[in-house]
């Protein structure tokens, strides 16, 4: 009988331990989206860009040059996009319709059941936990090399920690290139029950015309483990 404090405490912590680990994980849309809730409504869709984007569409048939207004306009023809007028109105389609990308995930999103996820991403600088894909590759070289696709932060670049570039953002450069990486949403994105974060991804060259953006989505589903990038087309499509 002197054992069932003892008991009593040990069983009490076993079901706060599984409470907390299961606890749902609210959506949260950054302030960057303009959302009223995380989840955005019928209007924020049709909040208008600064300017229309122009961009050129393919199709079997032929190919159009269109005028898009809004997250509604890009989405509905986003499969469509090869280009745009030139190149330079291409690059800031890419980097302006981000958050357009990042509105569809919330659209879709489920509320996490657990998180393995850091609470502060901003905080979270060690280059060990980042997956090697984050760095700009921009030859095909690159793009093949197993250390590229499957390695770290860390062990692609050597440099233990992602600098703060400013309150929100995080980054690196190294060899004339260089990301910054800015959190937009968090939610189960692929509805597995597990947190998984999005991020506006800027790519760059320190000295150059290179430049690139897209949206990227971590998760992971132990805590200390690195994060996996997982596919957008594949939750594009859920």
């Amino acid at each position: 009988m002197k054992s069932t404090p003892l008991l009593l405490l040990a069983l009490i912590g076993i079901a706060f331990t599984c409470t907390h680990a299961f606890a749902d994980v609210a959506l949260f849309a950054a302030q960057e989206l303009q959302l009223k809730d995380a989840i955005p409504n019928e209007t924020e869709w049709d909040r208008p860009f600064e300017d229309p984007l122009p961009a050129l569409l393919t199709t079997s048939k032929d190919k159009q040059l269109v005028q898009l207004g809004n997250c509604r306009d890009y989405l509905a023809v986003r499969n469509q996009i090869t280009g745009s007028d030139n190149d330079a109105d291409y690059r800031v389609l890419v980097f302006q319709t981000v958050p357009c990308i990042a509105l569809s995930l919330l659209k879709t999103a489920s509320i996490a059941k657990q998180s393995a996820l850091p609470k502060n991403f901003h905080s979270y600088t060690n280059t060990a936990f980042y997956p090697a894909t984050l760095w700009p590759a921009v030859s095909d070289e690159e793009q093949k090399s197993r250390a590229w696709s499957t390695g770290t932060l860390l062990t692609y670049s050597k440099k233990t920690a992602l600098r703060k570039i400013n309150t929100e953002t995080l980054g690196l450069e190294m060899s004339g290139y260089g990301f910054h990486i800015t959190l937009l949403a968090r939610g189960d994105f692929n509805h597995d029950g597990w947190e998984d974060a999005a991020f506006r991804w800027k790519g760059y060259a320190l000295q150059g015309s290179y430049i690139d953006s897209r949206l990227v989505v971590l998760t992971r589903t132990t805590e200390n483990s690195g994060f996996l990038e997982l596919p957008l087309k594949q939750l594009l499509a859920k």
